[in-house]
């Protein structure tokens, strides 16, 4: 207030609340559907022939599902966090450990609640031994990669004068995939397609080994991450010191409009029917 030199006491004037954070975790074929479902907005499932094996295929849709809750059990109390979306996907694969991913939510409320009993899927992880990957239908050999799907979500900022809650997340930007990886530059073709500006078909492909990762009647847990047309940003091959040069480009996907094709679609198979 004019003509005082300290802090005064005034009335608080309270935010609507909202909640955000982010859910990480190791990668499991079962279970995953869920939350793909909810992160691009679009499912369909098929049962391969008659075995207990299903294929779900996950696409963009403008508008995300509704209805998701998260639960978070702190020890002392459990705390629901209600009318949740999933704002982002960090997806990374290095070396030595199991796919990564981290979910970055938004949601309406918190509400303490009993502790739902733990229910875990089968585990059957996606490791770097089930991957390959290919560039325009050939095979390639990366060291890592990495991709991050952004929804373009509101947040906070959206909710009306005088309301104490957000309203329902939805896009205020387009969506984007963009991602990296990098390989030891013992031959020319990948950089070739970055120098020529060309755009590529970027195939991610996780396919469990019957071993240990068989579903039923041979058939095995597999997850797919096709992305049509990729154009690259960015690539260095910088030399230092001994040993390989290491080679790394960053990309982003593109929606085909000649094509109608999606920038990026997700294939999943496990025993789950649908979701």
């Amino acid at each position: 207030m004019v003509g005082t030199f300290g802090h005064e006491q005034r009335q608080a004037i309270k935010l609507p609340t909202y909640t955000d954070g982010d859910v990480t975790l190791e990668v499991n074929y079962q279970g995953l559907g869920l939350l793909l479902k909810h992160l691009l907005g679009a499912v369909s499932s098929s049962q391969i022939a008659s075995s207990l094996a299903y294929t779900h295929t996950f696409t963009p849709a403008t508008a995300l599902p509704t209805g998701l809750s998260l639960e978070v059990d702190r020890d002392k109390a459990s705390y629901v966090y209600t009318g949740s979306k999933l704002n982002q996907l960090a997806l990374s694969q290095a070396r030595n450990e199991p796919l990564q991913a981290v979910f970055s939510t938004i949601g309406y409320g918190e509400v303490e609640d009993t502790a739902t009993a733990e229910t875990f899927p089968t585990q059957a992880l996606v490791i770097p031994d089930h991957f390959t990957v290919e560039l325009n239908d050939t095979g390639v050999s990366i060291l890592d990669w990495a991709m991050t799907i952004n929804n373009g979500l509101s947040g906070a900022e959206r909710h009306d004068l005088g309301s104490g809650t957000i309203k329902e997340p939805v896009r205020v930007n387009k969506q984007v995939i963009s991602g990296s990886f990098t390989a030891e530059f013992d031959d020319t073709e990948i950089y070739a397609l970055f120098a020529a500006r060309a755009a590529s078909k970027l195939e991610l492909l996780y396919d469990g080994d019957t071993a240990l990762y068989t579903i039923d009647s041979g058939q095995v847990y597999s997850l797919h991450l096709t992305l049509p047309t990729i154009f690259y940003q960015a690539g260095q091959k910088p030399v230092s010191g001994m040993g390989p040069i290491i080679q790394s480009f960053q990309f982003q996907a593109v929606y085909d409009v000649d094509n109608d094709t999606h920038a990026l679609s997700i294939a999943l198979v496990n025993s789950d029917t649908g979701y």
